[in-house]
Parts: structure tokens; C-alpha cells; sequence
């Protein structure tokens, strides 16, 4: 958030203290934390007349009671300042459990040329089919047949 501060040419920089951290995002509008985009924005407002990230916070309770735990957490984090995308991860099972828990879903585009013939695009899609089974087992999805 901070580097978006002083855009074009500025730079700003937040101490990495507790109190200089919320003194910095409290008074922004949730809409400039990431992840919070405009149903999430118009959500919150709308039930619980939340505007700036202070109000995350003292509406706590709130949003512990109306969200599910994940969006509950993140929107919790979000109003004290803390933010995980530095955080570096160990291969275990448990980050594995935490993160299977907080995802949201599964998502691969992939840009193809026209298909012309029935045949041809009933190949295509088997394949897309099989190499979507293949993914979902990487996040142990069972897949039935």
C-alpha cells in the first residue's frame, strides 16, 4: 500500500512498528487494501457500514459473526496492518492444510484456434478434461470417473 503512497515520483516509507503501522492504514479506505476489491467493498458498507480500514477494526466482533473464518481473518489482519505476502513458507503439511483451507478455487486459462470439425473438438476437450483431472489430484481432489 505504502508504495502506491506517493506515486509518480515520491517514495514513502512506514516504520515497521506497530503503532506507525496502524496510524499509517487506519484512516485509508478498505478498497486500497489488496483483496479488497468492489462486491468485498460494497459488502462490508452495506452490512456493516464499514468505509476505512479502522473500521474493520472496531467492527471486529461483526465481522467475526457475518464472514466465514478465512475472509473473517484476512479482513481482521488487514485492519491491524499485517500483511503475509513476505512471508516465506516451509514445505509441510500443515502450510499445505492452510492453504487448501484459504483457497478460494482453482483457476488455468489457456487461449486455443478455432476448431472446425466435431471430432477435433471433442479430442480438445477430452484433453483439457484429463489435464484438469491431473490438477485437481495435485490438490487431492478425488476425482471420480
Amino acid at each position: 500500500i505504502a508504495s502506491d503512497f506517493n506515486k509518480p515520483d515520491g517514495q514513502y516509507f512506514v516504520d515497521p512498528t506497530e503503532q506507525l503501522i496502524q496510524d499509517f492504514v487506519q484512516p485509508l479506505s478498505i478498497r486500497k487494501v489488496n483483496g479488497i476489491g468492489r462486491v468485498m467493498e460494497k459488502t462490508l458498507y452495506g452490512v456493516c457500514g464499514i468505509e476505512k480500514v479502522k473500521d474493520l477494526f472496531d467492527k471486529r466482533a461483526e465481522i467475526q459473526y457475518l464472514f466465514k473464518p478465512a475472509t473473517a481473518n484476512f479482513l481482521l489482519r488487514a485492519s491491524i496492518g499485517y500483511s503475509d505476502c513476505n512471508k516465506h513458507r516451509e514445505d509441510s503439511v500443515e502450510d499445505e492444510d492452510d492453504e487448501a483451507i484459504h483457497r478460494k478455487g482453482i483457476s488455468h486459462e489457456r487461449t486455443f484456434s478455432p476448431i472446425s470439425s466435431w471430432s477435433d473438438l471433442c479430442n480438445r476437450l477430452e484433453m483439457i478434461t484429463l489435464t484438469f483431472m491431473m490438477m485437481l489430484s495435485f490438490v487431492d481432489i478425488v476425482v471420480v470417473r
